[in-house]
This record gives C-alpha cells, sequence and structure tokens, in this order.
C-alpha cells in the first residue's frame, strides 16, 4: 500500500504564511507537523525529501524533511522544515 501523508494545518496559519512569503518582505523559517501512515509490513525510510512551494507561478519557497523511517504498522510524525 502506498504510506498515507496528511500535514496538519491551520487555515489562517497557511494564509499569513504564504501572504509573509508572497510579500518578499519576510524572510522566515517555519516548521509543519506532517504524519505518514504505514500500513505496510515492511519499514519504509523516507530520505532528501524537499520541494518548493510556488504561487502564480513563482518560487516563494522551499521545504524539506529529515531522513525518516515510517516502521511497520505505524503511523509516525516528522517536522517539515519551511523556508
Amino acid at each position: 500500500k502506498i504510506p498515507q501523508f496528511n500535514v496538519c494545518s491551520d487555515e489562517f496559519a497557511w494564509n499569513s504564511i504564504i501572504d509573509s512569503l508572497t510579500s518578499l518582505k519576510v524572510e522566515a523559517s517555519f516548521q509543519v507537523l506532517a504524519s505518514v501512515k504505514n500500513e505496510n509490513h515492511l519499514d519504509i525510510t523516507m530520505g532528501d525529501v524537499g520541494g518548493s512551494f510556488r504561487h502564480n507561478g513563482e518560487d516563494i519557497g522551499t521545504f524539506s524533511m529529515p531522513t525518516t523511517t515510517i516502521t511497520a504498522d505505524s503511523i509516525t510524525d516528522l517536522l517539515v522544515t519551511c523556508s
């Protein structure tokens, strides 16, 4: 099965973060809590996961996650660093 990935979010907080990133007035780094549900009977290691945020076709930020092992039949929380 494909692991399920969920980002714990608060719509107001995300709107505030996107507004700050798109204004180019503030440089900030923040962390977002994410959960990965692994229903498989094997551990999964996620490494070198990262990417960028785009708004109106422009790169406005990046995200990265530490190398993490999601153990079999578990839900694992991890912090995603956004900047």
